[in-house]
């Protein structure tokens, strides 16, 4: 008998599941209750068949893009190409299907996407550039080069494959199939970082690259990794997004840059690497375009919408920030506070 079999976890079984679902990765479960109750108590409208559908295929996309997001937060790092990337993926794919074929254009869009991606990550790893700086810079340069070469308009007409759009537009039990997909994805993204040994090496970079690297973990190598899967997660986000607006635009991945970086951190992913949570990932993507939903059906603008995200990305970091501090940290923040107070 294993001798660790018959030694009872101190602290009894809810000591465990604390341990086990940390606190921060249930905020993002709250977060949606919470919004699904507002929702239901203020504008049921919310829930109509058609407003689920258009919440869902949102939320897949978004959830698709955040994935590749927090692998690259998961190594340490914050990638700002994702709009360009995003935007890259629908313009090789409305440009090329007519020429190469829907199976080829998908092909290429992905190997593309995922060669510049792995060209940040790389830079990054290796030569020790700000990863801010780098994948600025690629989104500002990839998104130039598109519409130096491309225009406004991808092709003669303008409009995504046909296959694309109709696994965009449908939906199965009244919710969209590229939710259906994200799901999926994100199962067998769980499965790969928490049971496979490349996968939880991921987090062991992001945790302490100097322990990872004295372990054997090819740091340089995982970093880049992880950024040429992003940019995978990234192209297919932006086909699933073409799929939905059937004549793409180069602004659309716009809204993407500031929402994939308010999910990941809603969902207590820590941007200074390390672990997270899959399923708070994509309670995360639901609840904020649900959120969005709420508030459109409310005749709020665009930029009462973004002032929500900024909102909450900030509400998120604090609390994830606070959460890491632990008892200690507040006492120590108390004592800083408490010194600045002027004797009476």
């Amino acid at each position: 008998m294993d001798s660790t079999s018959s030694v009872a976890p101190l602290g009894g079984p809810f000591v465990d599941l604390k341990y086990r679902w940390p606190a921060k990765y249930l905020a993002s479960w709250v977060a949606l209750v919470a919004v699904v109750a507002l929702a239901g108590l203020f504008q049921p409208a919310t829930f109509s068949r058609f407003s689920v559908e258009l919440i869902t295929a949102l939320a897949g996309c978004l959830a698709v893009a955040t994935l590749g997001q927090n692998l690259v937060v998961m190594v340490g790092s914050v990638d700002l190409s994702v709009p360009a990337l995003m935007t890259l993926a629908a313009a090789l794919n409305v440009h090329f299907v007519g020429q190469l074929g829907a199976a080829e254009s998908l092909v290429v869009t992905v190997l593309v996407c995922a060669a510049i991606s792995a060209a940040s990550g790389a830079l990054i790893a290796f030569l020790r550039l700000n990863a801010l700086i780098v994948t600025f810079s690629v989104n500002a340069i990839v998104a130039s080069a598109l519409t130096v070469w491309l225009g406004m308009q991808f092709s003669p007409t303008g409009k995504t494959a046909g296959w694309l759009r109709s696994v965009a537009t449908g939906s199965w039990l009244s919710v969209s199939t590229v939710f259906w997909f994200a799901v999926v994805l994100a199962a067998v993204t769980a499965f790969v970082l928490s049971r496979t040994r490349g996968g939880r090496r991921v987090a062991a970079v992001g945790d302490n690259r100097a322990a990872a690297r004295m372990l054997g973990a090819r740091v340089g190598l995982i970093t880049t990794a992880a950024f040429a899967v992003a940019g995978v997660f990234y192209a297919l986000a932006g086909l699933f997004v073409a799929g939905l607006v059937d004549s793409p635009n180069p602004g659309l991945g716009s809204p993407y840059q500031l929402t994939t970086i308010t999910v990941v951190a809603i969902a207590g992913t820590s941007f200074a690497g390390g672990g997270s949570s899959i399923g708070a990932l994509m309670a995360a993507a639901l609840m904020l375009q649900t959120l969005n939903q709420l508030l459109a059906l409310q005749n709020l603008g665009a930029g009462t919408l973004n002032v929500v995200q900024g909102a909450l990305l900030v509400a998120a970091v604090s609390l994830n920030t606070w959460a890491q501090m632990g008892r200690s940290g507040f006492r120590r923040l108390r004592t800083t506070f408490g010194s600045f107070r002027t004797p009476a």
